[in-house]
């Protein structure tokens, strides 16, 4: 690895930033490719216009492997293919300083679209560090690589051909979890959780076979991995590929403390794989509602048995209670204020088909009684009118970000606009539409940003 001050292709645009202001506000930002093939920078602030914070020049689409922000900071981080080269760029927004770390590896394939979301690449919750995967071009798999904010330089944590795909941050930014996949004459997995201050592997959890499909060594494999908000257990998907409908996927549970991996769902274990010419079909969106409870949605079975539900599963005394026949398609949680954001999806009951639609946005609170709030018409719950899809909320719970698809049934077909929805009380909520520079092409939403 070589750190040092780069100088290429970057075109600072400054179209309109505002003075800095001792009160801490939030902005969110996206980034986009225009008509000229340019990739711009840009941010979303409710009382100002939007504006272009910096202009990135990379050869492709694909040149700009992911993105990130860093909510509780003024920084953006990008990992840009120059030629022979990967760069990490961490960017000010507010005082545009640029740290640019030469990468000597590739890291994982990108798509030709900027839609999916950068879960390879992830900041710590304090902001010292950012977490993302390489292509390790001597040993021939994924490398985890730890750049810290602090020295600015860069370390590999997981060693040379450690396999990785998905990484998740612990709420005190003290350990990271990592998938892990090794393939010789078979693929197996692990779960590794790795010390951040010391770069010592404290645990490694064995996948496989307990996990059936963990052992793909593509993001396919496990996906959704994220840790309770005290960081007792971690929970994850198995057998992501949304294009393979035959394989088992699953809710599973690890209590590191124990050593216990638990499958919580059986949507597809109870499929009848022959009865169904070799298919099975489930789709799951999970979030931990607080330390000690995890919102499990489900879609499930072939067309015309196809069901929705939505449960929690309670890790310390392991009970599942069911709480609506609803599916929802995107789950946001603030913890601190104790709100779920949410998109219900209900199956067609004369199709049985469901896709993947733009849904109005329910916003709830956790706390209280849970079986009640986060049915499909829970009480004190507040209905923002735009439809959207993706959700994202600020730092301080203010204000809840979801993005406009082009076409409203299909929220894979590329966003058209961002909403924002500012919530000053149960009773007060602003909903307003800011539309994209007429020249976007693609667009890749990167998160919300302190000004």
């Amino acid at each position: 690895m070589i750190v040092r001050r780069f100088s290429w292709c970057l075109i600072i645009v400054l179209l309109a930033i505002g003075k800095v202001e001792a009160q801490v506000s939030y902005q969110f930002v996206y980034a986009y490719k225009s008509q000229a093939g340019q990739f711009h920078i840009a941010s979303i602030a409710p009382s100002t216009r939007q504006v272009i914070l910096r202009t990135v020049e990379v050869d492709t689409i694909a040149g700009l492997s992911n993105a990130a922000a860093h909510p509780s900071t003024e920084w953006l981080a990008f990992l840009l293919r120059s030629g022979q080269s990967e760069l990490l760029e961490v960017v000010n927004t507010r005082t545009l300083e640029v740290r640019t770390v030469v990468v000597d590896a590739y890291p994982p394939e990108a798509g030709d679209n900027l839609t999916d979301e950068p879960q390879d690449f992830t900041w710590s919750p304090d902001g010292q560090f950012i977490a993302f995967n390489v292509w390790n071009r001597e040993s021939g798999a994924n490398d985890t690589i730890l750049y810290s904010m602090e020295t600015g330089t860069t370390a590999n944590l997981t060693g040379n051909a450690s396999g990785s795909t998905q990484l998740a941050w612990s709420s005190d930014s003290t350990r990271l979890g990592v998938v892990s996949v090794h393939c010789a004459q078979s693929c197996t997995a692990a779960l590794n959780i790795y010390e951040i201050s010391t770069g010592r592997l404290m645990s490694s959890f064995p996948l496989t076979p307990v996990v059936v499909g963990a052992e793909s060594p593509t993001l396919g494999g496990v996906c959704q991995l994220m840790w309770s908000p005290d960081n007792r257990y971690l929970s994850f998907m198995a057998n992501c590929d949304s294009s393979d409908y035959g394989t088992r996927k699953e809710i599973y549970v690890l209590i590191p403390e124990t050593r216990i991996i638990e499958r919580i769902t059986n949507y597809t274990v109870d499929q009848d794989i022959v009865a169904q010419n070799g298919f099975l079909f489930a789709d799951y969106q999970t979030a931990w509602l607080n330390a000690d409870t995890l919102l499990i949605s489900a879609i499930y079975g072939l067309v015309d048995a196809r069901r929705t539900e939505t449960s929690l599963y309670v890790p310390s005394t392991g009970a599942t209670i069911t709480v609506g026949n609803v599916f929802f398609q995107a789950i946001s949680v603030h913890a601190p204020s104790h709100r779920l954001a949410y998109q219900p999806l209900a199956v067609n009951p004369e199709t049985h088909l469901y896709g993947s639609t733009a849904a109005p946005i329910v916003l709830a609170p956790t706390d209280g009684d849970a079986v009640g709030l986060l049915s499909s018409a829970p009480t004190r719950a507040a209905v923002v009118t735009n439809e959207g899809c993706l959700l994202d909320w600020s730092p301080d719970g203010s204000m809840i970000a979801y993005s406009l698809p082009s076409n409203l049934n299909n929220c894979e077909s590329g966003t058209a606009s961002f909403g924002i929805v500012q919530i000053g009380g149960e009773q007060s909520i602003d909903d307003a539409v800011y539309s994209l520079p007429s020249d976007a092409l693609f667009v890749l939403p990167l998160g919300w940003i302190a000004r």
